[in-house]
């Protein structure tokens, strides 16, 4: 198993990412990147960030329902 990178926010960048979470007028792609940034940054792995998501790990991939 791959070892995820350790993402590190500070305040400011972690308030710019959940406005961009939580917006009704962000672009669907901003919002779910956003939220993978957030889950990463609490330092969950990419197979779990997945499954909370219901997105693939790999684009392209078909997600598992």
């Amino acid at each position: 198993m791959r070892i995820a990178l350790q993402v590190i926010l500070n305040g400011e960048q972690r308030a710019k990412l959940e406005a961009y979470a939580r917006g009704r007028r962000t672009p669907a792609r901003v919002v779910l990147r956003a939220r993978i940034v957030l889950l990463a940054a609490e330092g969950k792995q990419g197979f779990r960030i997945a499954h909370l998501l219901s997105i693939a790990r790999r684009p392209g991939a078909r997600p598992q329902v």
